[in-house]
């Protein structure tokens, strides 16, 4: 009876353990490509948010400073609740990479040449909002703390949209949630 209730003291002790982490990102906001500001509002936009070309992509920062010491982690999944607005067909979305390590976010990183593609989906004009995409970056986070790094930095773009441009005139895109935007980690 010791050995079993000392086995499932372990099991439970290691399934405690194994809870995932939500990291919110340090920082996060939006701009548009033809006109560099910076918003971090309650809905950080990609895509077109009104009627003119602005391109807008989400940028953002995740702080990895408390797994550095370990080097790597079990798992790590971007979490994003998104609405689509004004997809007429469908929208191809990327996420990428911005490769070299930010301690700050700054409007110029929306235009950033360092960036590496990392997942990619495609939103429907059926799409129910808002509704959570989940992607796996395990490998995008143990890559960043392999290297000494503490920060990843991701950047949201609609390809239609850039590739396109606004040619009905109308609002299209994605709106990120901001407080709905983690990553969640298994140390």
């Amino acid at each position: 009876m010791k050995s079993i209730l000392a086995t499932m003291a372990v099991l439970l002790a290691a399934g405690m353990a194994a809870q995932a982490e939500d990291v919110k990102p340090a920082e996060a906001g939006s701009t548009a490509c033809v006109c560099i500001d910076w918003w971090t509002t309650k809905y950080l936009w990609a895509g077109n948010p009104n009627t003119l070309n602005r391109r807008d992509r989400v940028t953002m920062r995740f702080d990895l400073t408390k797994y550095l010491a370990k080097g790597r982690v079990s798992k790590a999944e971007l979490c994003m609740a998104v609405d689509p607005f004004g997809i007429y067909d469908e929208n191809t979305f990327v996420i990428e990479q911005l490769m070299r390590e930010r301690l700050e976010l700054k409007p110029t990183d929306t235009l950033s040449d360092d960036a590496e593609k990392r997942a990619e989906f495609v939103v429907t004009k059926d799409a129910k909002p808002p509704f959570t995409q989940r992607f796996d970056l395990t490998d995008c986070v143990n890559q960043m703390l392999y290297g000494g790094h503490t920060q990843l930095v991701l950047r949201l773009r609609d390809m239609t949209v850039e590739d396109r441009g606004n040619k009905k005139n109308k609002a299209e895109g994605l709106a990120v949630i901001a407080d709905k935007l983690k990553l969640e980690i298994m140390p």
